[in-house]
């Protein structure tokens, strides 16, 4: 569903310093969640997980990390 996706505020890349950062949404997207990704509102990160999986990618570079608590640059 829509409401379980959590678009964060002013996240900035921590590569280029730009602020266009979405979420990635792993596992079979919904309808929704294709919308939601064909405007650029989350990325598509798949159903296989990485050890260490992105939450988030920016849009200006590509760079994909992980939040506060796993750092992953």
């Amino acid at each position: 569903m829509i409401d379980e996706i959590r678009i964060p505020a002013e996240r900035v890349c921590p590569r280029c310093e730009q602020t266009d950062v979405v979420p990635v949404v792993f596992g079979l997207p919904s309808p929704e969640t294709f919308e939601l990704a064909e405007r650029g509102f989350v990325a598509l990160g798949g159903c296989l997980l990485d050890p260490e999986p992105a939450d988030f990618v920016c849009r200006s570079c590509g760079h994909a990390w992980g939040d506060v608590e796993r750092p992953r640059q």
